[in-house]
């Protein structure tokens, strides 16, 4: 009987230290330098599943092994949390930080800019050529009611959604100027106001010379 007690200890043993050795194994593999050499983007379209993620990861060489990142993040309760999006991965990035980037939602910021001096149908062109962004743009937008400026977005968003930060903006700059215009200016309303500033910005793009042109 003893004999076979001590067998049976001698198993558990074994077990519990073929459990650490594969514990720290994955261990060492998530936090470990990953394999890309360069920076890599990835595209991960929305309603991705987790399993489909980690196996584009491993398929572009981002991580390793990708049952390492399905079993941590699982045990972890990350699993769910992965967000779609654009990435952009620096070379040698862990698979501890690829986990941490994919449940933040650190995704690519891009840029589009609205030059000054640009009329509606420019700006509106310049959003639906635009191959980052998705949807349709209203047929009429006011002229002089969009600010010229660098507006931030994500890959996949709506071009309305541009097209409203960029009415937003100028809503907020005109009633800013309204409010401290001098007394003696000869405009009746902030739609005036609009339509002088959009005048000048046709007539000079040299910021020195618009106070003259709108004294004219």
């Amino acid at each position: 009987m003893g004999k076979w007690i001590r067998r049976f200890f001698a198993l558990v043993m074994l077990a519990v230290l073929a459990a650490n050795a594969g514990a720290a194994y994955l261990a060492h593999d998530y936090n470990s330098p990953g394999p890309t050499t360069q920076a890599k983007a990835l595209l991960f379209p929305r309603h991705s599943g987790f399993r489909a993620i980690v196996d584009e990861l491993e398929a572009q060489g981002i991580i390793r092994h990708g049952y390492t990142v399905k079993l941590i993040a699982f045990a972890l309760n990350k699993a769910h949390r992965f967000k779609a999006g654009e990435y952009l991965f620096p070379p040698g990035i862990s698979a501890h930080a690829v986990v941490d980037m994919l449940v933040d939602g650190k995704v690519v910021m891009r840029k589009v800019t609205l030059p000054e001096g640009l009329t509606s149908r420019d700006a509106a062109n310049l959003l639906m050529n635009d191959p980052a962004l998705t949807g349709d743009l209203p047929s009429m937008i006011a002229e002089g009611s969009l600010l010229p400026e660098t507006y931030l977005y994500m890959y996949g968003d709506e071009r309305s959604s541009i097209l409203k930060q960029m009415q937003d903006s100028m809503k907020q700059l005109v009633e800013q100027g309204w409010e401290k215009r001098s007394a003696n200016l000869p405009l009746r309303s902030k739609e005036e106001a609009v339509i002088l500033a959009s005048i000048v910005e046709k007539e000079t793009g040299v910021a020195s010379e618009r106070p003259l042109v709108a004294s004219v």
